[in-house]
């Protein structure tokens, strides 16, 4: 998928969930949760075969002056980061720049999107981070410089979503189980669930998180996916959702 489409499909997800994204201060750190969805994958058996974290936060802007004034101070602030230049499509405004995490095998990405809302702009900046493979050791070590440009991008004001993938050996009769056990880890209560023959997810909630996304009135903070394809099953866990193809 190009890198255009890929933005296109993330700004879409997230902005489906704006303003139903809640978040509390003593909430644990994004950083936090990866390392232990990662764990609790690896207690049931998968290994982490891809994982990811987005971020973002909301302004409601007068003119597009002030994107272009949020766009100067970011690529100014992350010179490390290979910056695309502004792009403007029938009013749309947007930046990107990436940046690659060697050590984790992962890359960065910072978008700034605004758009035309009434009588202003809505402007999301949104902040991505994905990689393949994981390593806690090199992840300790690299998640310092990860929680820095957090600080600098949000100063505590963002919705974060951490999600993480993995594979078992079987088809879904035999691992369903494991999607039981993971709610138990967290003591998840079921909220919604969807349920096929090659194909299955559950959305609930834990107080685990205290941050949340609402559906139908109802509080998710945890999604799982199970997606059988031949003799095998990819199984991916998200908080508060998934925000990934699954």
């Amino acid at each position: 998928m190009k890198k255009t489409a890929i933005y296109t499909v993330l700004f879409f997800i997230l902005l489906f969930f704006c303003g139903i994204a809640h978040s509390q201060a003593d909430a644990p750190s994004p950083l936090e949760k990866l390392p232990e969805l990662v764990r609790v994958l690896s207690d049931q058996g998968a290994a982490t075969q891809s994982w990811q974290l987005y971020g973002r936060t909301i302004w409601h802007d007068d003119t597009s002056s002030e994107f272009y004034l949020r766009a100067h101070q970011l690529q100014k602030t992350f010179r490390s980061f290979q910056w695309q230049g502004i792009r403007s499509d029938g009013g749309e405004l947007r930046l990107s720049g990436s940046k690659k995490l060697a050590a984790i095998r992962a890359s960065e990405t910072i978008i700034l999107f605004s758009y035309p809302k009434k009588n202003g702009y809505e402007t999301y900046l949104i902040y991505l981070v994905k990689g393949r493979s994981w390593d806690t050791n090199k992840w300790n070590t690299q998640s310092s410089s990860i929680r820095h440009t957090i600080r600098a991008l949000f100063q505590q004001k963002g919705n974060f979503f951490a999600c993480v993938s993995g594979n078992f050996d079987g088809k879904m009769n035999n691992v369903s189980k494991k999607m039981n056990a993971i709610l138990s880890v967290f003591h998840a209560r079921i909220v919604e669930k969807v349920e096929e023959k090659t194909f299955k997810s559950v959305s609930a909630y834990t107080d685990h998180w205290q941050d949340f996304i609402t559906s139908n009135g109802r509080k998710i903070n945890v999604q799982i996916g199970l997606r059988t394809v031949g003799q095998s099953t990819t199984v991916t866990v998200g908080t508060p959702i998934i925000t990934t193809e699954y």
